[in-house]
This record gives C-alpha cells, sequence and structure tokens, in this order.
C-alpha cells in the first residue's frame, strides 16, 4: 500500500506540474490547447516519460486557475513495451490565481478518474517506476533485494511532492501488477482513493 501511494504521488506530481506549466506558459483569455507541445516536452525533461494530451484542456481563472485535461496518457520507460505506464479519463485541479504573482503556489484538491497504473517487474528485475523523474537513470535491485524474491525499491519523491496539496481524489481506478520474473499477475478495478490536505513533513488522512 505505501508504494502504491508513493506511485500515486508521482503520478500526481505529474498532473501538477502540467497545471503550474499551464498557469506560466498560458496567458488568460487564449486557448490553452495550443500549448500542448509545450507542457509535454515540460513533462519529458523533468520525467523522461512522453506525456500524451488527447482530450482538450479547459481552462478557468479568477479566483482560481482551474485547469480540467481530458484522456491523458503517460509512457512508460524503454524496456516495457505494451500499455502505457499510467492513464486517466479525465482530471482536474485548481491552483488559487493571487498567490502565484508572489512566487506561491496554493493547490486545491487533484482529482483523477479513471486512473490506470500499469505496474510492471521485467524479467531482470527491473520495475517500470525506478528511477522516475530522473531521465536516463535506470535503478536495479540490489542482491539483498535479489535474494528476498525482488523487493518493491524505495521510490523518492519528486520536487513537486513539496507543494502544499488540498487533497487528492482517485476515482474508479485500475491497478495492474504484471510480474514478469514470477509470472504473477494481478487486476485490481474499481479503487476509490481520498486523502486530507497533503503538506510537506506531516501525515495525511487516507
Amino acid at each position: 500500500m505505501r508504494a502504491l501511494l508513493k506511485v500515486i504521488a508521482w503520478i500526481v506530481g505529474v498532473f501538477v506540474a502540467v497545471v503550474i506549466a499551464a498557469a506560466v506558459l498560458i496567458p488568460i483569455f487564449v486557448n490553452p490547447n495550443d500549448y500542448k507541445p509545450q507542457i509535454e516536452a515540460l513533462v519529458k525533461a523533468k520525467t523522461g516519460r512522453q506525456l500524451t494530451l488527447h482530450g482538450d484542456i479547459e481552462l478557468s481563472v479568477f479566483p482560481w486557475l482551474g485547469l480540467r485535461l481530458g484522456p491523458t496518457l503517460l509512457s512508460n520507460p524503454p524496456g516495457f513495451p505494451g500499455a502505457p505506464f499510467a492513464k486517466v479519463a479525465s482530471g482536474e485541479l485548481r491552483v488559487k490565481l493571487l498567490p502565484l504573482l508572489d512566487k506561491r503556489v496554493e493547490l486545491g484538491t487533484v482529482v483523477l478518474d479513471g486512473l490506470v497504473l500499469n505496474l510492471e517487474r521485467n524479467r531482470n528485475g527491473r520495475t517500470n517506476w525506478a528511477g522516475f523523474g530522473r531521465p536516463g537513470v535506470e535503478t536495479r535491485p540490489t542482491s539483498t533485494e535479489s535474494a528476498r524474491g525482488g523487493g518493491v525499491p524505495p521510490v523518492e519523491a519528486p520536487p513537486i511532492a513539496a507543494l502544499a496539496i488540498g487533497g487528492v481524489r482517485v476515482l474508479d481506478a485500475t491497478l495492474r501488477w504484471d510480474d514478469r520474473r514470477s509470472g504473477a499477475r494481478v487486476e485490481v478495478r474499481n479503487l476509490n482513493l481520498t486523502t486530507g490536505a497533503i503538506r510537506p513533513g506531516r501525515s495525511f488522512h487516507v
């Protein structure tokens, strides 16, 4: 459960990065969809993963900068063909507009609807979330982990996780686990997750 929450935190971090990028790149009263290539390039630079924004970006302003995304995909790293690492049917987040003028980011609740998370371990023991956020870096299990049959390697929080977030709501999620080394496959559907406010260095309710 702890490892799953860390992976979901990465997904939320990517989504928040999209919103912040939009806040910086998109002037008010323009079509936010014109800036999709810049947003996708920024996520690629920060995570090493390809973000694909299939749906329209809907923008609202004052007193919150609100963004709603349509179908969105986040790719796997090289060596993991097939289904994408994660996809959402829609996502929504609001950022208070006035604090941005003071270079402060105050976020509302992040909503991810229809999240599908495909977690994999290949035959060499490498997971598709290892090295997340560090382009070009691959993390392999230690000999101790291998002796235990492969533990879940620690996942460091991305810089975006240091931001205060009003909460996270994950609706109607599907979690898939495919272990190519052991042959184990698990799929869980209709998952829902709601957290309280998330503050740096503090625990939060789930």
